[in-house]
């Protein structure tokens, strides 16, 4: 049984003023986190301040860490392009830089997302995005690049990721064009220091930060997306469950577009905040991440994957191309 979208399609004039209120929003909501928690290390900062290391002419890998000059809770694990793609930022201070990378990407895929219906909004109120206003994670930047190639320029950002919604490509030129782009700050990072990815696997060395989702007991269930590979969706499903990546509600952003009506969409919402609601009960307090990834992998993936994959299920084998995700 397939699904259909709801509403009519916005004009661009509405949904420009949409994506305005979406990226003040933000903003606001960005300088009110910086006022309760000063002292708070996003995980935008480290790539900020590799930025800026870069602009003053040096090495970042060795200045980021639990002992570095720019304290992190472990070492710098992303490659070079990742700085390279937002370098100007790093001239910016670091709230002001926090403040424009969540504004613009906000406002960004509240425009792009629009496209179908007004109903895809509602993804603003989801977990996903609510922990992406205190984290500053990169997930709301490299969804946008399902809509769009060209921000293929951030898939490089993290490689894994940058994959999966690469393979999500609904046409080959696209995935062609996304990965073209893709490869511009990496060219441009070896350029300006040949030599960063000796750094940045000595630091990966370190990284334990969760296995694929389909190796968690029960994962391998997730296959049945297969049935979907013809769609878009199936296939940056499949590419999320089997490529690496840090577990919790915030990798599961793009979830939110499989289903296609506001009644889907907010039921994954609110399972999404059920994931977070489970911490306290199965996690001690005073633990961090690492200890736990496991724990909250599990979690993740029955509250958000598997209900995503009923939401796949409904989908029709194959892609209409109206509901393809448009090129801007």
């Amino acid at each position: 049984m397939g699904e259909t979208t709801i509403g009519t399609e916005p004009t661009t004039r509405a949904r420009i003023l949409a994506a305005v209120a979406v990226g003040v929003l933000s903003a606001l909501a960005v300088l009110f986190v910086h006022d309760r928690i000063p002292g708070l290390r996003t995980d935008f900062d480290q790539v900020w301040f590799a930025a800026k290391a870069m602009l003053e002419g040096h090495d970042p890998y060795p200045l980021i860490g639990p002992t570095g000059e720019f304290w992190y809770g472990w070492k710098f694990f992303y490659p070079l392009s990742a700085p390279v793609s937002i370098l100007p930022l790093g001239l910016l201070p670091l709230l002001w830089a926090r403040v424009v990378f969540c504004a613009l990407s906000g406002a960004l895929l509240a425009y792009l997302v629009t496209r179908e219906g007004w109903y895809r909004l509602s993804l603003f109120l989801a977990p996903p995005y609510l922990l992406h206003l205190v984290w500053l994670q990169w997930s709301v930047l490299l969804v946008c690049g399902l809509f769009v190639p060209w921000l293929g320029w951030f898939g490089a950002v993290k490689p894994n990721l940058g994959a999966a919604y690469f393979l999500a490509q609904v046409q080959w030129r696209r995935a062609a064009r996304y990965a073209a782009i893709g490869m511009v700050p990496v060219v441009a990072s070896l350029l300006v220091q040949p030599a960063w990815p000796y750094g940045w696997m000595a630091s990966m060395r370190e990284y334990v930060h969760g296995a694929p989702t389909v190796m968690l007991p029960g994962g391998f269930l997730l296959l049945i997306a297969l049935l979907r590979w013809r769609r878009w969706e199936g296939r940056l499903f499949l590419a999320l469950v089997c490529f690496p990546q840090t577990p919790g509600a915030m990798s599961a952003l793009p979830l939110l577009l499989i289903p296609k009506t506001l009644q889907g969409m907010l039921i994954l919402a609110l399972l999404g905040f059920a994931s977070r609601g489970m911490v306290p009960f199965f996690l001690p307090a005073d633990d961090t991440l690492v200890p736990n990834i496991r724990q909250i992998a599990l979690m993740t993936m029955w509250t958000c994957y598997f209900p995503a994959l009923y939401y796949l299920l409904r989908l029709p084998t194959r892609e209409e191309p109206t509901a393809r995700p448009a090129e801007h």
